[in-house]
């Protein structure tokens, strides 16, 4: 006896985290593995930019103070800290991930992150000759 109705489909199973991935059958597709101490970095520019908005927000407050010689000098200090932080954080960015990927193996990499380092020192250099 021959059936003549369609064949029963089975709509596809959604790719959650808990459904296993596409492959062959029995295979087990690893995930994807993010930079090994990704979130140290991620803590390093998130300190950077909190001190940096510390200082800008100390030095708009030691603006209210009455006006000396020291107050001035502290909004300065405060406002060029702030500066500095704002320059040096992507740059210890680019340090320790240049620090983790030679730590990984990943010499290539950790190569060109040495080169961007050593082109940055040469252009600051060249700026503070000028």
């Amino acid at each position: 006896v021959v059936s003549t109705a369609p064949p029963a489909t089975v709509p596809p199973a959604p790719l959650t985290p808990e459904a296993p991935r596409p492959g062959p059958p029995g295979a087990v597709v690893p995930k994807a593995r993010g930079l090994a101490g990704e979130h140290h970095i991620a803590r390093l520019l998130r300190l950077g930019a909190i001190s940096a908005g510390l200082c800008f927000v100390g030095s708009l407050l030691a603006e209210g103070w009455p006006a000396s010689a020291s107050q001035a000098w502290l909004v300065d200090l405060l406002r060029k800290s702030g500066m500095m932080l704002l320059i040096a954080t992507p740059i210890a960015r680019l340090v320790a991930a240049g620090v983790m990927l030679g730590t990984r193996g990943e010499w290539r990499y950790a190569l060109f992150t040495g080169c961007i380092v050593l082109l940055l020192a040469v252009a600051v250099g060249a700026g503070f000759s000028a």
